[in-house]
């Protein structure tokens, strides 16, 4: 999604809570577990080194500046994400005024973090897709998080849907779309685009966010 936006000349910010360099899950870059060509994919993220090095706080950010919110996967989502205050009040807001908001597999975990002024969780009855129980288990102990995903979304009282293991699914409920697997990857993408682009052409793009331009 990043480099789709930069492709089509956005501008993109990335965000982390407290504004920590992101590590990246060494399986996250296998060619199993991306769309891309895994030669591609590392080329890509050399060429903003510096973005990853030095990441905005969440905590920072204006929550009403932003057009577009892309939570990316991994199972680090399942270990902060999933409870980061900064970041469940950027989604509240980002609900609240119908921004669009995508999630990546085990990224929907960062839904959990909202709250709403009655510390409901304002995602309760929303359509939404996640990385699969059965998914997770397929995988193998070594790569299974501290908890599953879309049995806690369930939990909630998320409306959770999945598609065939393996194949790629995608869940749009109004300003939220969510991602099931990397075979979905493309199809994310592809529709989160559009919507943007017709929500808000004049807007700037972020990677994680995306900005108005300032007049």
């Amino acid at each position: 999604m990043h480099r789709r936006f930069l492709e089509t000349g956005h501008n993109t910010v990335l965000a982390t809570p407290g504004g920590v360099r992101p590590a990246f899950d060494p399986h996250s870059l296998s060619a199993e577990a991306t769309a891309m060509d895994v030669t591609e994919l590392t080329g890509h993220l050399h060429t903003f080194a510096e973005l990853l090095a030095t990441p905005q706080a969440l905590h920072a950010l204006d929550p009403e500046a932003f057009d577009l919110i892309a939570i990316p996967g991994g199972y680090g989502a399942l270990v902060d994400l999933h409870q980061d205050r900064a970041l469940g009040h950027i989604l509240e807001r980002a609900r609240a005024r119908d921004t669009l908001i995508a999630t990546v597999s085990h990224g929907a975990a960062a839904l959990l973090s909202a709250r709403d002024g009655e510390k409901r969780w304002p995602f309760a009855g929303r359509r939404m897709t996640a990385f699969s129980d059965e998914e997770a288990g397929e995988l193998g102990a070594a790569h299974h998080g501290p908890w599953l995903l879309a049995s806690r979304l369930r939990e909630h009282g998320a409306l959770y849907e999945r598609g065939p293991k393996w194949k790629p699914f995608v869940v749009r409920d109004r300003n939220l779309f969510t991602r099931q697997n990397p075979a979905s990857a493309h199809a994310l993408v592809d529709a989160v685009a559009a919507a943007f682009l017709a929500s808000a052409p004049h807007t700037d793009s972020i990677n994680g966010y995306a900005r108005r331009p300032s007049s």
